[in-house]
């Protein structure tokens, strides 16, 4: 779920997260408990796949094997998923991806390089870092614009851009140091509808950018109503 789509020169970029549940089907009647040891599982096995097409109508060709695997014992011990991924001017490529250390943790992101997208990737020895903690950020999306690396993210807590849950712009000259204390607030829970309604969004995620010969031009989130997690 959560499609990543990029086209690098004729080959269209699927990635995606997948995972395995072997338990029932959850229904109104029969709710699965959010934190139940199921559903922690089923997080953890989360994975980060890549498929490739020369068109949209396909055929698609899909890799056998994630493009990361968690690494025990560290940062992002526990799943690997929310992928972007950002062509530079060289050539080579960076991967935006979420993880955490324990379950129910912060949710961190981190960076790899690789010189081509199918990898070897290798990674940064931590996540994004804010005042010299890991950032509890999570949804990156990246593009290379203006001689630097951006990204928008979701701030979780509000700390960064000053709303829970809001969007933030982020840059850096090379995708690996980020000017967090520059941050700026990118888009908001509180939307205006073309009707001329305003509402105040539970979710607001899943920053995902049209980028029409470089420069981008539309937005598209994923959203839903009601009080979200701001219980």
């Amino acid at each position: 779920h959560n499609p990543h789509i990029r086209k690098v020169g004729d080959t269209y970029l699927l990635l995606y997260m997948g995972s395995t549940y072997d338990g029932p089907t959850p229904t109104h009647d029969n709710q699965e408990v959010w934190r139940s040891p199921r559903y922690l599982a089923t997080w953890a096995r989360k994975r980060i796949g890549l498929a490739t097409s020369k068109s949209v109508k396909g055929p698609w060709k899909r890799l056998d094997q994630p493009l990361l695997e968690p690494r025990p014992g560290e940062w992002d011990s526990i799943a690997t998923t929310n992928p972007s991924l950002c062509p530079l001017p060289d050539g080579s490529f960076l991967l935006a991806y979420k993880s955490r250390k324990e379950n129910l943790g912060n949710l961190q992101v981190g960076v790899a390089h690789a010189p081509h997208y199918t990898g070897p990737w290798k990674r940064q020895p931590t996540p994004w870092l804010f005042r010299g903690q890991p950032a509890h950020v999570e949804d990156p999306f990246l593009w290379y614009e203006n001689g630097r690396v951006n990204a928008l993210m979701k701030d979780m807590t509000g700390d960064i851009c000053g709303e829970k849950f809001g969007g933030i712009h982020v840059t850096s000259p090379d995708g690996f140091n980020w000017d967090f204390d520059r941050a700026t607030l990118a888009y908001s829970r509180q939307l205006r509808w073309s009707d001329g309604r305003t509402t105040r969004q539970g979710f607001l995620e899943r920053p995902q950018l049209l980028i029409d010969n470089g420069t981008p031009t539309h937005l598209f989130c994923a959203t839903a109503e009601g009080p979200g997690l701001d219980l």
